[in-house]
């Protein structure tokens, strides 16, 4: 799934390629699509396998949006517990157009909570970010999914991005 996901280019693939990726991970589509407009959602977690052995279970989803022909967006994110008690997250943003000024080419935003010291991070980019900057950013640690006991921050669901102490 992040393969593929990855694997996928904003600006540049096309609806058809969008409803073969969709296809290939059995992504659900939105309830009018078309190419002037659809979004794709598909998400997997680890829910089934015992507690005892996941802590708050962790899940992985894609996303993707064609406007006008084209996929504008696609988007990865990866959390610790099921909703609304989400106890971290890792989101990975790639987008044509961002309200407000876009990231210059990738901006990154992490948050603290008095519980979870490494609460969340969001990584935000365009297009234009260099091959090697987009996989620093994707390479998500999806042994979370199945690692005993889970993992407890979102330093360790995406461990390459580098935080600052505060």
């Amino acid at each position: 799934m992040l393969a593929a996901v990855s694997a996928f280019e904003v600006g540049k693939s096309t609806f058809s390629d969008a409803q073969k990726l969709a296809a290939s991970l059995d992504a659900e589509p939105s309830s009018h699509c078309s190419a002037a407009e659809c979004d794709w959602y598909r998400r997997t977690d680890n829910l089934s396998l015992p507690r005892f052995w996941i802590g708050e279970g962790a899940s992985f989803s894609v996303g993707f949006r064609v406007r006008d022909g084209i996929v504008t967006e696609r988007g990865i994110a990866y959390e610790i517990g099921s909703s609304p008690a989400v106890a971290a997250y890792a989101d990975v943003e790639e987008r044509l157009h961002w309200s407000g000024p876009p990231p210059n080419p990738v901006s990154i935003q992490t948050q603290w909570t008095a519980h979870v010291p490494r609460y969340s991070i969001l990584v935000m980019m365009v297009p234009t970010v260099p091959p090697a900057t987009r996989s620093k950013y994707e390479d998500f640690n999806l042994n979370c999914l199945w690692k005993y006991n889970g993992c407890s921050d979102a330093q360790q669901l995406l461990p390459t991005v580098e935080w600052k102490d505060e």
